[in-house]
């Protein structure tokens, strides 16, 4: 097909310029860059799936090449799906949307404190990541570790590797990601169903849209084990194990295809529009995908006005970078999974890429204007850089006409002068200033923090 060969042939960087180098940005040569073992994508046109692909392979010491079967983690994809499933169990007066959560939870409690005295916990907060919830994200367990049930994870008692999930901020005050949020929503439905959450989940969303081969089991099952992706490091290290277990199955539990998901896509849009109750209805789809707070709607991340009105969620987990983004109005959209730390500079990649051949309305390059610096002048920036508030450095060298920039962790972007002292990254747009003071030390202002090379 023409548009997935468009796409396959030039991925886009953060940032255009006049003259830039546009060799070496086919998808292959930049899943070497980050070095991405496979990767897997389903692009939605028009309301239907407009074409879907595999690249690569299970891993570097994993054969088996990606297709269209190949499961990868959703990592925190897993709650938009997982909210589109309690909403179907609200519009079927099962679950409440703006009531108590401890009216209907039996198993646990969330500890009532000065916080929710006069503002309750309920399930639109805990949705739209606005209840005042604590632990953002969840490392997973290696193969070898035991699990915590979920009443453990919430308590932050052994063998949970987490903290206590509790209140310490007025819910409904503001916006605050809380994957402990989910957790207390995967209990509740599992006490007021009295049903694992992987089957009321199979049940309301799975099953009835046709995503066969995904699964919020955890650990996942031995059956589905040949068809799993494995993660990587972003050395390009396999994981051990093949992957981290996540039994916080409504935050970050879902193991899913980029089909699969496009099927979700496809669905959440046609329910926007009224058009179908597969999933949920047009009334469940309109609040998901109206902002709660900030651009949080309930289970995704809502964006842009008018045609413009896109939906997203990301996802980071052990080896795996996910991304899923769709405009409801226009009814296009793009699911990628790759089994990579380094993934998530190469979907942003993608991302350019697939909206330029799809003439989106944004992930557009910025256009900026190149200083030519000469190489004397680059090579006095060169040196490591220490962070030390951080706690680690970088290293800085002249490559031709730029800099590049390694990190302790593996990843490695591109800086371009855009004046004498500022420089632009290739890769992700990130800026960075040079300063050299009269004792011919250095200083870095980079992401927010600042570094210090000695005098050389």
């Amino acid at each position: 097909m023409e548009r997935q060969r468009a796409v396959e042939k030039e991925l886009l960087p953060a940032v255009d310029f006049p003259d830039r180098d546009k060799q070496g940005w086919s998808l292959a040569r930049r899943m070497t860059r980050y070095k991405v073992p496979g990767i897997g994508m389903a692009v939605v046109r028009d309301g239907r799936i407009d074409w879907v692909a595999g690249y690569g392979t299970h891993g570097v010491v994993s054969p088996e090449p990606v297709t269209a079967s190949t499961i990868f983690q959703a990592a925190s994809i897993s709650k938009m799906v997982a909210a589109a499933g309690m909403l179907s169990l609200v519009k079927k007066g099962v679950l409440e949307l703006d009531g108590d959560v401890n009216a209907r939870l039996s198993s646990w409690k969330v500890p009532n404190n000065e916080f929710t005295s006069g503002s309750p916990v309920t399930l639109r907060r805990l949705l739209s990541h606005s209840a005042g919830v604590t632990v953002h994200g969840f490392p997973g367990y290696a193969h070898t570790e035991a699990l915590p049930s979920l009443v453990q994870l919430l308590t932050g008692t052994e063998p949970a590797n987490s903290p206590v999930v509790t209140v310490d901020q007025v819910p409904g005050a503001g916006y605050r990601y809380s994957g402990g949020g989910y957790e207390i929503a995967e209990l509740l439905v599992e006490d007021v169903t009295q049903r694992p959450f992987e089957q009321v989940l199979d049940e309301t969303v799975l099953a009835p849209l046709g995503m066969l081969h995904s699964t919020f089991v955890q650990p996942l099952p031995a059956e589905k084990a040949d068809s799993a992706a494995r993660g990587h490091r972003f050395d390009g290290s396999q994981v051990a194990g093949g992957w981290y277990v996540y039994p916080e199955q409504a935050a970050a539990g879902l193991w899913s295809t980029p089909t699969d998901l496009a099927r979700f896509v496809v669905e959440l849009i046609a329910a926007f529009h009224g058009e179908s109750e597969r999933l949920i209805d047009r009334s469940m789809a309109r609040a998901m995908l109206t902002r709660q707070v900030g651009n949080m709607g309930l289970g995704a991340g809502v964006h842009g006005e008018g045609d413009g009105l896109h939906f997203d969620h990301a996802g980071w987990s052990q080896g795996f970078r996910t991304y899923l983004v769709a405009y409801p109005h226009s009814r296009d959209g793009v699911v990628v999974m790759t089994n990579s730390d380094g993934g998530h500079e190469l979907i942003r990649e993608i991302l350019r890429s697939v909206a330029a051949v799809y003439d989106w309305p944004d992930f557009r390059m910025e256009e900026v204007s190149i200083a030519r610096l000469a190489a004397d002048r680059l090579d006095r920036f060169s040196g490591s850089y220490e962070f030390s508030g951080a706690g680690f450095s970088v290293a800085l060298r002249r490559e031709r006409d730029h800099l590049v920039l390694d990190t302790p962790r593996g990843s490695r972007y591109t800086f371009y002068p855009e004046s004498e002292t500022r420089f632009v990254a290739l890769e992700n747009g990130s800026r960075m200033t040079l300063v050299q003071a009269p004792d011919g030390s250095m200083s870095m202002q980079l992401w927010g923090m600042s570094g210090h090379r000695p005098e050389l």
